[in-house]
């Protein structure tokens, strides 16, 4: 739940000034940044004018598809209607604090995929699994738990993100 509007704001002006210095083109690396939900449509203003395309990135999406009655939910669907391409789903505190399980985050792939988005899927393990070596299968099975919901033709639509805890 962080940074606050102004500071947002800030770090948005100071990037974008930063990559008007630095010689950096879109083959060298893919920019995105993921804001609070609240300030989505902002940033994206802003980053539309970037001497680099910068690509506004959720933080989460529902698990509910298109439109409806879903308090406080942020559809896929809606995202993409607001010109968001990006999504980062799996998130460690995701996974945590709010209890997304393989099912919610299968039901949040699959619904982010059939609305064309790219993934930005976070796996990872904790600093207990890594110390007993259990790092590698802990990641493995967070990729396996979702595979079964993507398609071949749309692996190229998610980027792993290997985030330690």
């Amino acid at each position: 739940m962080n940074p606050m509007q102004a500071n947002a704001q800030q770090l948005i002006q100071d990037l974008k000034q930063r990559l008007l210095q630095e010689v950096v083109s879109e083959q060298d690396c893919h920019i995105g940044i993921a804001p609070i939900s609240i300030a989505l449509l902002s940033v994206k203003a802003q980053l539309d004018d970037a001497s680099v395309e910068i690509a506004t990135v959720a933080r989460d999406v529902s698990r509910m598809a298109g439109t409806g009655a879903y308090t406080g939910e942020v559809s896929a669907d809606l995202l993409v209607d607001s010109g968001i391409q990006f999504v980062l789903i799996g998130h460690s505190e995701r996974r945590e604090i709010f209890g997304d399980n393989p099912q919610i985050l299968s039901d949040k792939i699959h619904y982010a995929l059939n609305a064309n988005m790219t993934i930005i899927y976070c796996v990872g393990e904790s600093l207990e699994q890594r110390e007993s070596g259990q790092a590698e299968q802990i990641v493995l099975q967070q990729i396996c738990d979702v595979a079964s919901v993507v398609k071949a033709e749309q692996w190229h639509n998610i980027i792993i993100a290997y985030e330690p805890i």
